[in-house]
């Protein structure tokens, strides 16, 4: 798994949080996404593998991530939080 991104150990507590910006081609990297709303959430790991999630409101995603396509994602973009 050969990242651009040196994200932490995936145990260790979040240092930070932020509103998610949907974007097919800007990477901001996260450890996790917490969804207020329901819908798809199309996220591209860290080996560049989109996977589409389909979440309930209130939904934790335990994963590490580039980033959150804007493409595929039906999610309100002010409803998903990212941490790092």
């Amino acid at each position: 798994m050969g990242s651009e991104f040196a994200l932490q150990h995936a145990a260790a507590p979040a240092r930070s949080h932020f509103t998610v910006t949907f974007s097919d081609t800007v990477n901001v990297p996260f450890r996790s996404l917490w969804c207020n709303a329901a819908g798809n959430v199309a996220v591209v790991d860290l080996d560049d593998v989109v996977f589409v999630y389909t979440v309930p409101a209130g939904t934790e995603l335990r994963v590490q991530g580039k980033r959150v396509n804007a493409s595929l994602t039906t999610v309100a973009a002010s409803s998903v939080a990212g941490w790092r």
